[in-house]
């Protein structure tokens, strides 16, 4: 429940607040440039099927048990994301090309995590699975309207980076003490 909570609190900052990142500190036109926007999310698409690979290899030649596959792909998608969602914080206007790319590869990492949390439930309940997935939907779903709010609270002038890079630093830093726990 708490991977869960914490990667819906990363996801919906995200993709909530991608588009007025990219347009306000990026000077990205949001209108003209809605595949940019969306470029995140299919990273994150394409990446789900290398680590659903990844993650067959390793557990089909009996390389680490299931409940090490869940705990790896869960780190790499709570602990990279961390790490380039940091360095985003960073990126000025004038690198834009390469805060898309930061973009891509945070949310595209943080896929990593549906083989982990994710599986979970069916690896705890297989007869189950759908009433814990609800259940900790329910919860995380808290978090998916908390996160855009905390936003809206802490980047009064979307303009300004070091009030963005605050919102990167908590997303970061939750990603860390879920990683940790």
């Amino acid at each position: 429940m708490v991977s869960h909570s914490v990667f819906n609190w990363d996801f919906w900052t995200l993709l909530t607040q991608i588009p007025s990142y990219m347009k306000s500190v990026l000077g990205k036109d949001i209108k003209s440039n809605a595949l940019l926007s969306s470029l995140p999310y299919v990273s994150m698409f394409f990446m789900s099927f290398v680590f659903s690979k990844m993650s067959a290899q390793l557990n089909n030649r009996n390389c680490i048990s299931t409940g090490t596959s869940r705990k790896l792909f869960n780190t790499i998608g709570l602990w990279i994301p961390m790490i380039t969602i940091i360095g985003l914080g960073y990126v000025r206007a004038d690198q834009s090309t390469l805060a898309v790319v930061q973009l891509c590869f945070t949310v595209g990492m943080s896929g990593a995590t549906y083989l982990g949390f994710n599986m979970n439930h069916l690896d705890l309940s297989p007869n189950f699975t759908g009433i814990l997935m609800g259940i900790t939907s329910c919860v995380a779903n808290i978090m998916s309207i908390i996160a855009p709010l905390v936003v809206g609270v802490i980047v009064t002038d979307e303009k300004d980076p070091d009030l963005w890079r605050i919102v990167f630093f908590i997303a970061a830093s939750i990603w860390w003490a879920t990683g940790c726990s």
